[in-house]
């Protein structure tokens, strides 16, 4: 009878501490909304960062071509 009460304990310990199967992604924490701003924001900056190296390059041609 002992060795089933202790069998008992020791199952549910171990259901207990056993590992989940899969962990939550940043993006579906408290922390999602951020995680949008900040790949909004990153995409603008690469947009920006596009217009910038485009307008060097027109500078570029005018002035080698002119």
């Amino acid at each position: 009878m002992k060795f089933l009460i202790l069998l008992i304990i020791v199952l549910i310990l171990a259901w207990k501490f056993w590992p989940q199967d899969g962990a939550d992604s940043a993006k579906d924490s408290f922390m999602g909304p951020q995680m949008q701003a900040l790949e909004k924001a990153r995409a603008v900056e690469d947009d920006y960062i596009d217009a910038v190296e485009e307008k060097k390059r027109r500078i570029d041609e005018q002035t080698d071509g002119g």
